[in-house]
């Protein structure tokens, strides 16, 4: 089995929100990670994930970064 787990953050942006929005309006899920010290959105791409849903969240993310939560 092979897979990767990335964090990523966008500065400005809700982490909880983001995780929330991609859910409910790209229905790609990912995980946010609030802590004392770090906060990120994880994601974690598999051997199962097709070079399309790569695409979808790389899309999805550079939407947020133009236009916000919207």
């Amino acid at each position: 089995f092979a897979c990767g787990i990335a964090t990523v953050q966008i500065e400005g942006v809700d982490t909880a929100e983001l995780a929330d929005y991609l859910w409910q309006r790209r229905r790609i899920f990912t995980v946010a990670i609030l802590h004392d010290e770090f906060e990120g959105l994880r994601v974690s791409p598999s051997i199962y994930s097709t070079l399309d849903e790569v695409d979808r969240f790389i899309d999805a993310m550079r939407g947020v970064l133009a236009r916000g939560l919207v």
